[in-house]
């Protein structure tokens, strides 16, 4: 995958935390949430390892991902 789209992907994922109806939730259900399909779920886990590492999101105890903003 182009890391452009990459990019974009992060972004989206990022957009669709902070929204203020978004509730943490685990990987699976934001994959159903975004539709990733079955083939992308490695870039998606790349995706949110990076997000992670980055600080821009982190999960929970209970394996939630969540955006620290959401911590306020």
């Amino acid at each position: 995958m182009e890391k452009e789209q990459l990019q974009e992907r992060k972004e989206r994922i990022l957009e669709c935390m902070k929204s203020p109806a978004y509730v943490p939730m685990k990987r699976k259900d934001m994959r159903v949430l975004l539709g990733v399909p079955e083939e992308d779920r490695t870039y998606f886990e790349q995706i949110i390892a990076e997000l992670i590492d980055e600080g821009k999101i982190f999960e929970t105890k209970r394996g939630k991902l969540a955006v620290p903003e959401a911590l306020q």
